[in-house]
């Protein structure tokens, strides 16, 4: 009878279980670091394209603030004129100059931020990549900024320009006017100085009451300065913090 004999492997020591455990759980754990760090750079890559690009809305928000206020400052003095037409129509054979009027127009000179970065951060939900909270919280509060107290004085110089459109259609004759459409169409001038509106109205009550309108008009003018100038000071400190945080330009 013959005799077979097993061979028998050598049994491994725990330690080489735990060893190989360890290399396996160290390469897994390398791995998700290397990964993590790589999102991380992605994201600060991002967080800084998205503050490039706000620093250029900014640049271009504070330009056309200041440009605004410079056009709405420039109406005042034409607001007195018009208040001495209408005290007095008749003095000046009830003929408004169409230049005064169209310089007290308000709706010419508003400006609506158009946000394109803003919105982005915000619909895409990328806020979370903005890493420093100062910066963050002075975004989020120039937003709301414009969004609240500006947007809504603006909607009130829009209302106060269809008012004064309807003032214009009722009250006064647009003969003048109407010629001068024609010519600047032709391209026969080059300034409105030379045509006038003829005042229809002889009622006391009811000048008195196209009077306390461009009263209101002017105040609204005056407060629609404060908000451009506010908003123009705080998108520039906004666009300062954002260049000293991040060191760009």
């Amino acid at each position: 009878m013959e005799v077979h004999h097993h061979s028998h492997t050598a049994r491994k020591k725990w330690t080489h279980y735990f060893w190989e455990f360890l290399m396996l759980f160290l390469a897994v754990f390398c791995g998700f670091l290397a990964e993590n760090q790589r999102e991380h750079m992605v994201e600060h890559r991002k967080e800084k394209q998205y503050l490039s690009s706000l620093i250029a809305d900014l640049k271009y928000d504070t330009a056309q603030f200041n440009l605004r206020v410079r056009q709405f400052e420039e109406k005042f003095p034409f607001f007195d004129s018009l208040f001495i037409f209408f005290n007095n129509p008749q003095q000046f054979n009830n003929k408004l100059s169409y230049k005064y009027w169209k310089q007290v127009e308000l709706s010419s000179s508003t400006y609506i931020p158009a946000e394109p970065t803003l919105q982005q951060l915000k619909y895409s939900g990328n806020f979370r990549l903005l890493s420093n909270k100062k910066v963050l919280d002075s975004i989020l509060i120039y937003e709301s900024h414009i969004n609240g107290s500006y947007l809504g004085q603006t909607n009130y110089v829009l209302e106060f320009y269809k008012r004064q459109l309807q003032v214009r259609e009722k009250y006064f004759d647009n003969t003048n006017f109407n010629r001068f459409l024609n010519d600047r169409y032709h391209g026969k001038i080059d300034n409105s100085d030379d045509y006038s509106l003829t005042f229809m109205l002889t009622d006391k009550a009811q000048i008195k009451e196209v009077y306390n309108l461009y009263v209101t008009v002017k105040a609204t003018n005056l407060y629609y300065i404060d908000q451009l100038k506010g908003r123009r000071d705080e998108a520039g400190k906004l666009l300062a913090l954002i260049q000293k945080e991040y060191d760009l330009k």
